[in-house]
């Protein structure tokens, strides 16, 4: 559900000649003869001519059955062969994937009636598409055509995916004066200052409840113990970008995530960037370009200039090369604020008050850092003495319930919750790995307090990773309530179709 997309009615530029996909008639006019200039009017006269016969009227709908045919590119990704099957899904007809292309250099017989999805080889395509960055989309309709630009896949995924989730297919029709366009980020600092403007290639996957990416309503579902679901995301949505990305935090964002797990780290000249590993070899094309042009030959992060990282380019799990940077915490910290909290892992290798707090302050990101179990209980009450001192709000807090210490749990929290702190319990048995096991173990030892607080868990550590709609229904029964998954969006998923907002 895309808000900066816009529905607009324009009127028609010129009548259109055509009638369903078929040639109307051409109309036959008088004969006449008119005057030279300079010259006398001299009178001819006009034969009689049989009367032309009536068109039929343009319909103001185009029907789209199975007498259109679904164009794309023959080199089509499978972002935009799953946005052609969307289509045949939301229209009733058959996919046909192997046909469903513009050879290069041919003009297939398809007719006039097609919906050109993409860079296709028609015209129309071109027409539309002029111009259009990687965040943007046109949709239109032109003669008989319904016409699909994008300026990348991605681009084009959203634009069917608004048609799709606007309804305006439900009938198998389309207005012959509608548009749609979304205007997105043409920059990098443009959608970091927006995260809106950056289209999330799985919009066809999930529409988005609205309530799901409401801040406030986040807030209030930490405060609730007994609430909904909550999801933490592992180092961003590392199965669509980059783990530790600004892409990869847009998209949780956009998909609804309450929190996300980042790691952070410092460069040689100590500028607090995200990036897991100590070494850059893993998740960086690091290998192409070290010792080349000046820049280092260490394989660490920490030898590096953050100029010089910015020389590097992120890549995915599986090592496919991007083009996207490794990011600093502050870039994290204004895509973040208001919109999601962050988890951050690493401690040890930074420190709050030189390299965390300052850069909090900086973006008024208060209650953006839910601080981390690392802390003991008297370095949080600091930090959170340091933030109130610096005139902001005091964030959510995890704590870390030792099971030798239980008999103290009710005490500490009493403490704790008269400090004014929202608690989140992490248990210290993470590393069960049988669900049921773990969830024994932990509910019975975390009963003292567990209606009070949430209860945090690694999930993606359970089953040995096997992450299931099963698995999380019985941790949300028996009192598990907010989960770090490594992939979010069937998670999100979930929570969309099994839970009510949190009033506030």
């Amino acid at each position: 559900m895309w808000k900066k997309a816009c529905l607009a009615a324009i009127g028609l530029a010129a009548v259109i000649a055509l009638a369903g996909c078929s040639n109307g008639p051409a109309s036959a006019g008088a004969d006449t003869t008119l005057p030279s200039e300079g010259h006398a009017t001299q009178t001819t006269a006009v034969p009689e001519t049989t009367a032309a016969p009536e068109t039929e009227p343009i319909p103001a709908v185009l029907t789209l059955d199975e007498t259109y045919t679904i164009v794309r590119v023959e080199t089509a990704g499978k972002l935009e062969v799953s946005a052609a099957t969307a289509l045949h899904k939301a229209l009733g007809t058959r996919p046909n994937l192997t046909t469903d292309w513009s050879p290069k250099g041919e003009e297939p017989a398809f007719g006039a009636c097609e919906i050109l999805l993409g860079a296709t080889n028609r015209p129309e395509s071109a027409e539309l598409g002029e111009g259009l960055g990687p965040n943007d989309y046109r949709v239109a309709v032109q003669g008989e055509k319904l016409v699909i630009a994008g300026g990348s896949d991605a681009a084009v995924v959203n634009a069917v995916a608004e048609l799709i989730y606007s309804g305006v297919l439900a009938e198998g029709t389309i207005a012959r004066d509608f548009t749609l366009s979304f205007d997105g980020a043409d920059t990098r600092e443009e959608y970091i200052a927006n995260p809106d403007g950056f289209l999330c290639n799985w919009a066809l996957k999930f529409d988005v409840p609205e309530w799901m990416t409401d801040w406030n309503e986040k807030l209030a579902a930490f405060a609730d113990g007994d609430g909904r679901m909550m999801s933490s995301i592992h180092r961003s949505d590392f199965k669509q970008y980059p783990e530790n990305s600004i892409e990869g935090i847009i998209s949780a964002i956009k998909m609804g995530a309450d929190n996300i797990e980042l790691d952070v780290r410092l460069t040689k000249d100590n500028v607090v960037v995200l990036m897991h590993d100590e070494t850059l070899k893993r998740t960086t094309d690091w290998e192409d370009k070290a010792g080349k042009n000046g820049l280092p030959t260490s394989e660490k992060l920490a030898d590096w200039s953050f100029e010089e990282l910015r020389q590097l380019r992120l890549t995915m799990n599986d090592g496919t090369k991007t083009d996207y940077l490794i990011p600093t915490f502050e870039e994290a910290l204004i895509v973040c604020n208001g919109r999601i909290t962050i988890r951050l892992d690493k401690y040890g290798v930074w420190n709050w008050d030189r390299d965390i707090q300052p850069l909090v302050e900086k973006t008024q990101a208060w209650q953006t850092c839910i601080l981390n179990y690392h802390f003991s209980l008297n370095q949080q009450i600091n930090i959170v003495k340091k933030i109130e001192a610096a005139g902001g709000t005091a964030p959510m807090v995890f704590y870390k319930f030792d099971h030798t210490k239980r008999a103290d749990w009710p005490k500490l929290l009493q403490a704790m919750q008269k400090q004014n702190y929202l608690v989140i319990a992490r248990w210290n048995g993470f590393s069960i790995k049988k669900p049921t096991t773990y969830v024994d173990q932990a509910t019975n030892e975390l009963a003292a307090i567990k209606d009070d607080i949430r209860f945090y868990i690694d999930a993606h550590l359970l089953g040995g990773g096997l992450e299931t709609p099963e698995q999380w229904k019985y941790l949300y029964e028996n009192g598990v309530d907010f989960l770090l998954v490594d992939d979010g969006l069937p998670l999100q998923i979930y929570i969309a179709e099994n839970f009510e907002p949190t009033p506030y």
